[in-house]
């Protein structure tokens, strides 16, 4: 059974400060294996995204968004945490900046691809695994598609284009200067300066989608 506070409300601080890896908080809701704070600083997984690895005092867990649509950090075992307690949520921030720089860079991948004339058909941003797909039209050519995709995720870099995110029509909509935008619920680098070794590692044609993998890493912090 879970015990929760009336009425509760889960501020998603993650949202706001993909840097922001510990916080003293309040126990929104506990049950046997999980339990959720009022500012939440866990990204569930979601949206091509990995979810975050944290802890809420000494428990270690991955979120998950609850039937209650609250994000708990499940646990292995009962936290024994009851509603309104007080506790310290903190974040894996090595996993964090990854999973952030891999997001942020799937979507400049998305913005020079588009350019190509390519359609979006879906992504994913898990370490080892981070591709963007498009729409395959019959015949398409994809000589050196990989060198202009990298040219242009390059020239983006090299630019420091600014990551900002703003709501609209209730949709929160990342924005990459003027090469992307899209409604995104995932954590982001604070420009794309901040993105180091960025590679376009492939570009193919499978299962009728075109398959643009790359991989990618946040610099040291500034």
């Amino acid at each position: 059974m879970v015990q929760q506070i009336a009425p509760g409300v889960q501020h998603p601080i993650y949202l706001e400060d993909s840097y922001l890896t510990e916080v003293v908080t309040r126990v929104l809701a506990a049950g046997d294996t999980g339990v959720a704070v009022r500012e939440n600083l866990f990204h569930p997984q979601g949206g091509g995204q990995p979810a975050d690895r944290g802890w809420v005092g000494d428990f270690e867990g991955v979120p998950v968004r609850g039937a209650d649509g609250l994000v708990y950090l499940a646990t292995a075992a009962p936290t024994g945490l009851g509603a309104g307690d007080v506790v310290r949520a903190r974040v894996d921030a090595e996993a964090r900046l990854l999973h952030a720089a891999l997001h942020t860079a799937g979507h400049v991948v998305d913005g020079v691809a588009r350019g190509l004339g390519w359609t979006w058909a879906g992504n994913n941003h898990f370490p080892g695994q981070a591709r963007i797909e498009f729409t395959a039209q019959d015949g398409v050519d994809l000589t050196d598609s990989a060198e202009r995709i990298q040219a242009g995720v390059d020239t983006a870099i090299a630019a420091d284009l600014a990551v900002s995110a703003t709501e609209r029509d209730g949709l929160r909509v990342v924005r990459i200067g003027e090469l992307h935008e899209a409604p995104c619920g995932g954590t982001h680098v604070r420009s794309l300066a901040d993105l180091a070794a960025v590679t376009v590692s492939g570009v193919k044609v499978k299962k009728g989608r075109i398959r643009v993998s790359y991989t990618a890493t946040h610099r040291p912090l500034r």
